[in-house]
């Protein structure tokens, strides 16, 4: 053995540091002392923890912001190393309409949908922000109690007379 053989590696456990990172358009939402939730494979339990620290800088290769947040582990019932699945409320201070992605059609400079308005289709443009993988957040074109149409779009032109049957 000599001084420069690892014998063993010193790892913090209580409180426990998780890192993660996030997509780059999500940095806005991003505060300091935010709460996050994540669960851990194989336990049946939701942890919670605090964001202390994040990057000064998004990652080149991934498009991302890195994130620090440290959890209590008094039962040390984590461990480092482990994988945990983030749940972080990205939008705890704002309302958001949320539309079924397959009602939007695209444009070449940008997006719309089909609404009715006094029994005839009417096309709007709308501008988009979050996505799901069956939801897409809207920003602005529609508002809540706007009548959507959801299917047949392309049968749709604008101004087109339409009997409106809400789906269940």
């Amino acid at each position: 053995m000599t001084t420069t053989t690892v014998i063993t590696s010193l790892q913090q456990i209580d409180p426990i540091k998780i890192e993660f990172s996030v997509p780059e358009k999500y940095k806005v939402n991003i505060l300091d002392n935010m709460e996050i939730k994540f669960t851990v494979e194989g336990i049946d339990r939701i942890y919670t923890a605090k964001i202390y620290a994040y990057e000064s800088k998004i990652d080149a290769a991934t498009r991302s912001l890195r994130i620090r947040a440290l959890a209590s582990n008094s039962d040390r019932s984590l461990f480092p190393g482990s994988f945990v699945s983030i749940k972080l409320n990205l939008f705890s201070q704002k309302s958001s309409i949320f539309i079924t992605a397959r009602a939007i059609v695209p444009l070449i400079d940008g997006e719309q949908v089909f609404i009715v308005k006094g029994g005839k289709v009417v096309a709007t443009k709308i501008t988009t922000g979050v996505r799901t993988d069956t939801e897409v957040e809207i920003l602005s074109g529609i508002q809540a109690n706007d009548t959507l149409i959801t299917s047949g779009l392309l049968q749709v032109k604008e101004g087109m007379p339409v009997k409106v049957r809400i789906a269940n």
